[in-house]
């Protein structure tokens, strides 16, 4: 993350959680073709019990309104997005940090749900093929925001997700729910950005002492120096 959102979590001791459709990946919330509700869908044979009630127009609309409901999820969802992985990535650092002037914060899938509220749910996202593949049969709203297209499996994400109880396209609703933590126990390391200037470390040692945050701070291993 860039430096001032590391500085927005240590002054208001907060996670802040994205509204699902603002995070950029129009697939969010979505379901495979195979999945679809107008996939699924189809009118009975003839001589089905049901066949007079279930209509092609009444599975028109019901394939409209499970559609809508999805699509409407999207703006009831939050999420906190991280990379699971032991050790750093080049690639994350590059993608999700805007400058030389940003660091990562490291805590453990255990610490992160012991901060976080009872209404929010923890898990890891599968990566699918969206043409072939299917997600498992449930009625849950959350399945599909924990699904994204194999293209994005370098990001190895877990996530952590709020649903909240609101009505659908409301303007009150915000684009962002910041979600009380207790930061010292959700951050157990901070990394500096690799090509970072050294002046740059010190300042968020500075930031860590300032808010009482007694973390290691590490410059990132990718600025190691290679041996010939």
């Amino acid at each position: 993350m860039d430096l001032s959102k590391f500085v927005a979590i240590l002054q208001t001791n907060s996670l802040v959680f994205a509204r699902a459709v603002k995070l950029g990946d129009p697939f969010e919330g979505s379901v495979p073709k195979q999945g679809s509700p107008i996939g699924n869908i189809r009118p009975l044979p003839p001589g089905h019990v049901l066949h007079e009630v279930l209509t092609e127009d009444t599975l028109r609309q019901i394939s409209e309104f499970t559609s809508k409901v999805n699509r409407d999820a999207r703006l009831r969802i939050y999420l906190s997005c991280w990379h699971m992985n032991d050790r750093e990535c080049a690639a994350m650092w590059k993608l999700y940090s805007q400058s030389r002037d940003a660091i990562a914060i490291k805590t453990t899938y255990a610490s992160l749900a012991s901060v976080l509220p009872n209404q929010c749910k923890m898990g890891l996202v599968q990566y699918i093929d969206y043409n072939v593949d299917l997600m498992p049969a449930t009625e849950n709203v959350i399945t599909p925001f924990v699904h994204k297209r194999a293209s994005f499996s370098h990001e190895r994400e877990a996530r952590a997700i709020i649903c909240e109880d609101v009505p659908f396209f409301s303007v009150d609703t915000p684009l962002t729910k910041a979600v009380p933590i207790d930061v010292s126990v959700l951050v157990q390391n901070v990394f500096v950005a690799p090509t970072a200037p050294n002046w740059f470390k010190d300042v968020v040692v500075g930031l860590c002492g300032k808010y009482h945050l007694q973390v290691p701070v590490h410059k990132s291993e990718l600025d190691a120096k290679p041996i010939y």
